[in-house]
């Protein structure tokens, strides 16, 4: 099972894996730095992390009680719903050998440098991956280190549950069971730098 993706690996085979908005950064990433355009690089962890980490936590069946329990005729308990939801997923680990391999592609994709990254939530239908999801789930600015990633990463899996993005798929009628998560991690690029380039045919 692959839980993490590099960007030059990433193509539109991938989308159910990593999410539209991954596999289009990933091709301009592909298409362009070989033209001399600087695209930010990365890797993403995939919906298949996502998946493990619902059943390493054993959080599938605790989600589905709460969801089963949202008023859906005015919704006077989803903040409470959402609360409890993100709290759990927030009190869940991730597995070691997904921990290491996220910390190991971190240091390989990154040079070892501490660059600060972009951590971005990309959320995928399992019955329809390209479905658009912009603007629901969170993403978080110039993380350094280990540590900080590990939790940035939980961090974008519990906005899955926020009181809007469920809201959303209540109203659009999707299962939220069969809602899945990647995270795109990005190289911050300091907007005091030049970064002009001349590009050539």
């Amino acid at each position: 099972m692959d839980y993490i993706k590099i960007y030059n690996e990433i193509g539109a085979k991938d989308i159910a894996e990593v999410g539209a908005k991954n596999v289009s950064l990933c091709e301009m990433y592909a298409n362009l730095s070989p033209k001399g355009i600087a695209v930010p690089r990365g890797f993403v962890v995939t919906a298949s992390a996502y998946r493990h980490f619902l059943h390493y936590n054993e959080l599938t069946w605790p989600l589905s009680l709460l969801m089963k329990d949202l008023d859906r005729i005015n919704y006077h308990n989803l903040t409470d719903i959402g609360r409890q939801a993100r709290a759990l997923i927030l009190s869940g680990r991730l597995a070691n050998d997904i921990g290491m391999a996220i910390i190991a592609s971190y240091e390989s994709v990154f040079n070892h440098t501490g660059l600060g990254v972009a951590v971005r939530s990309t959320a995928i239908a399992e019955d329809a991956p390209e479905a658009d999801f912009a603007g629901l789930h969170d993403s978080y600015l110039n993380i350094k280190g280990n540590y900080a990633l590990l939790h940035a990463i939980k961090q974008c899996y519990a906005s899955l549950y926020s009181d809007r993005a469920i809201r959303y798929r209540e109203d659009k009628g999707y299962d939220h069971n069969k809602i899945f998560l990647s995270a795109g991690i990005q190289e911050m690029v300091p907007a005091d730098i030049d970064n002009s380039f001349e590009f050539t045919e």
